[in-house]
């Protein structure tokens, strides 16, 4: 009986081992597994984060770009959003042109309007919204001397999501 309880208790023992055993090889390969994983993910991040980072860099020089162009030509560039009224955009030679003097409000441009092209404004805008560009004339006071200065109204109406929105 003694013999048997022993044999019962080798075989039970060189089981536990087998299975510690390959516990300990299961154990290496997910440990193995997991830091390879980590270096990948670890590496698409960098690399989303470089790509991210280069294209913020394009588009900051074609910003600085386009300011230049802007700056540089009698143009004036708004960009006003319709549906939540206000200007989000005006090239920086609005000051020289316009003689708005840092404004960025559109009442402030309407000041420098006689009635008679306030008018013209008004009815040009009236016919909003457009679904195609569209221009129109009218003369305003303004720009560093303070002459009065012919314009040429063009809208280019942006659409997203079923509307106008710019």
């Amino acid at each position: 009986l003694k013999e048997s309880v022993q044999t019962i208790i080798r075989s039970a023992n060189n089981k536990v081992l087998e299975i510690e055993g390959r516990s300990s090889f299961t154990i290496n390969i997910a440990i193995i597994g997991s830091l390879f994983l980590v270096l990948v993910i670890l590496t698409v991040a960098f690399f989303f984060y470089k790509l991210q980072k280069r294209s913020e860099q394009l588009i900051a020089y074609r910003e600085k770009l386009f300011d230049l162009l802007c700056t540089n030509i009698d143009d004036v560039f708004f960009i006003y959003h319709v549906q939540d009224r206000r200007i989000e955009y005006i090239s920086e030679n609005a000051d020289r042109m316009l003689g708005l003097k840092g404004e960025r409000d559109i009442a402030a441009f309407h000041a420098l309007l006689s009635d008679e092209n306030r008018e013209i404004l008004d009815r040009f805008v009236r016919r909003a919204p457009f679904h195609a560009p569209e221009g129109c004339d009218f003369s305003m006071n303004g720009g560093e001397d303070g002459e009065e200065r012919f314009m040429h109204l063009q809208l280019y109406p942006v659409k997203e999501g079923g509307g106008i929105t710019r």
